[in-house]
């Protein structure tokens, strides 16, 4: 009856004790998946930034390309007039 009653407390101990952690590891469970999401979101804003960022280089760039073009046919003007 001894040994029955000591593997009850056994038991009782190891379960309690896992009762115990139980909201330790929910909350760290939640925190880290609002932190998984938080991340998500700031790559995806990144990543948003980024693209609009090479849309407008690449707009730049044509601009650049353009108001070249415009220098190159002026100099040419003017070594006519010369």
């Amino acid at each position: 009856m001894n040994e029955i009653m000591s593997i009850f407390i056994q038991h009782s101990v190891i379960l309690s004790f896992i009762i115990g952690l139980l909201p330790i590891l929910v909350i760290g469970l939640i925190t880290l998946f609002i932190i998984n999401k938080l991340f998500k979101r700031y790559e995806q804003r990144a990543n948003n930034k980024l693209l609009l960022e090479r849309e407008n280089t690449v707009l730049l760039q044509k601009s650049v390309n353009d108001l070249n073009d415009r220098l190159v046919v002026i100099e040419k003007m003017l070594k006519e007039v010369e």
